[in-house]
């Protein structure tokens, strides 16, 4: 990125949003002003002099930037997701995919031989690369990186650490639900806001925009998300999270016990 130029001016107004909720639609509080290059990795990185704003639903406590919201891939790629990106998310390129992947072989062990996954928002295709070394059946898709959309259906959708990079959450789910088997698993990782959110502010280090983190859940939030498509929701903890629809055959019973509807 070219350091101290101008971010692509295609925003709204940065006073308090009139806007709604983009996941219930209802009404949205300014929540406070972060510079652009607010890291998750707190490093102090050359200004680009740009202010982002966030805002709060009342109602079920989604907190996101409209900033973002008519940016082009191209203004993503440059200003992002572009070669200075490792600086602010180290574990990007190996350690997290590595971590995913024992995930997963924990979650389904012997069924991986069997069941199709869909890597979704699956980066430089790492997991998928790794999984199908060790017998997955792993598809890779990245809008960023590989942009040609899968044709068929999957068992598993993982969503490693995607919700929080979108703008349109709501988006995301129906097409992650479009690729889903009627029977399938959808696991998925985003940090839940603090019990304290209110008093960290925008403090909070995951409110980062530099990383690409436009969207900060609750449980609620996900839950208006995911059940409405008839999907149980688990939450194993503030990271991780298992959309299930149906009671697939290579989860353990247990899980089904644990669903919220």
């Amino acid at each position: 990125m070219e350091r101290g130029m101008p971010l692509p001016l295609k925003r709204p107004t940065d006073r308090v949003s009139p806007q709604t909720c983009k996941i219930c639609h209802s009404n949205m509080a300014f929540f406070g002003n972060v510079d652009f290059e607010k890291n998750c990795e707190d490093l102090a990185l050359p200004t680009t002099n740009q202010t982002i704003p966030y805002y709060l639903c009342m109602e079920c406590g989604f907190i996101c930037t409209y900033f973002f919201d008519n940016w082009e891939k191209t203004d993503f790629i440059k200003n992002i997701y572009n070669e200075d990106y490792t600086i602010v998310d180290p574990d990007f390129s190996e350690k997290r995919p590595e971590k995913s992947r024992d995930l997963l072989i924990s979650l389904f062990g012997k069924h991986l031989e069997t069941i199709d996954i869909l890597d979704y928002g699956g980066g430089n295709g790492q997991l998928a690369d790794k999984m199908n070394s060790a017998g997955g059946r792993v598809t890779s898709y990245d809008h960023f990186y590989f942009d040609k959309k899968p044709c068929n259906k999957f068992d598993v959708i993982t969503l490693f650490e995607v919700m929080e990079h979108v703008t349109d959450p709501s988006n995301l789910v129906n097409s992650v639900n479009s690729f889903l088997n009627d029977v399938g698993v959808v696991v998925l990782s985003t940090l839940l806001q603090p019990n304290d959110i209110a008093s960290e502010g925008v403090s909070w280090w995951y409110l980062s925009p530099r990383n690409g983190h436009f969207s900060l859940y609750t449980s609620e939030a996900l839950k208006r998300l995911w059940l409405p498509l008839g999907f149980g929701l688990l939450s194993v903890n503030d990271c991780l999270h298992l959309a299930v629809r149906g009671r697939p055959h290579f989860l353990s019973p247990f899980i089904f016990e644990a669903l919220v509807y």
